[in-house]
């Protein structure tokens, strides 16, 4: 009998030594914050005037700061994108978080959660595009690929061609944002390809002040390509 009280006991030690780190004391910790103080603060793709506005944020807006890089501060959007500001249009913030108890309920909900947010996936068409587009901003490029993907087997069957090829050309283009970001560049030209051909006219849309210079490049590439291709075309023609 002692011995299997010993092994009980034992056993306890060991299921509280393995969940130490998941039942944690609660702690008071301190974020930065840059806090726009003008009446309005660009906040840019790359730490660089030339970079292309990807936000603005407004008088009182709160950014989570990152990194402080000694004139531009590198900060998080309240929808998961990273960007910089420039120093002298925010000031800095230390705010006290109490980071809550975690139990192991807690931990439990919070994967079931997220594991159901992860098959949300939207049914429409229009829903997938704009879904596709949050988890490109996020960072998330391969599930952004996914829906993109999903999105354009979606749009296959409609009977507008109009209709069909404007969505499946933007959803092409940024598939090739998303490999661009990845570093593949072939696969990234071969998506803009795409989205030429579908939508001859989309160039129009990707300007420096929209875009980096290593998406316009990669942009420019498809088009000279593709040129060349109907160049050959022709010729073979003739």
């Amino acid at each position: 009998m002692r011995k299997n009280n010993n092994l009980f006991f034992l056993i306890c030690i060991t299921v509280l030594f393995l969940l130490s780190p998941v039942l944690k004391a609660d702690k008071v910790v301190e974020k930065d914050y840059a806090v726009v103080s003008s009446s309005g603060a660009n906040i840019r793709y790359k730490a660089t005037t030339k970079s292309p506005v990807i936000y603005v944020a407004h008088y009182g807006e709160r950014l989570e700061l990152i990194e402080d890089l000694g004139g531009w501060m590198k900060v998080k959007l309240s929808d998961g994108r990273i960007g910089f500001v420039w120093g002298p249009l925010v000031k800095i913030e230390k705010e006290k978080v109490k980071v809550i108890e975690k139990t192991v309920e807690k931990v439990v909900e919070k994967k079931v959660k997220k594991k159901k947010e992860a098959v949300k996936i939207p049914g429409t068409i229009e829903g997938k595009i704009d879904y596709g587009k949050k988890l490109y901003y996020r960072g998330k490029y391969p599930s952004a690929i996914d829906i993109f993907e999903k999105a354009i087997s979606q749009a296959a069957p409609i009977e507008n061609e109009g209709k069909r090829r404007s969505i499946q050309g933007e959803a092409f283009f940024f598939i090739g944002l998303c490999y661009a970001e990845k570093g593949k560049s072939e696969k990234a030209k071969d998506a803009f390809k795409s989205t030429i051909r579908l939508v001859p006219d989309y160039g129009l849309n990707v300007t420096s002040e929209r875009y980096p210079e290593k998406i316009l490049k990669l942009w420019r590439q498809a088009e000279d390509e593709i040129e060349e291709e109907e160049t050959r075309k022709r010729l073979y023609k003739k």
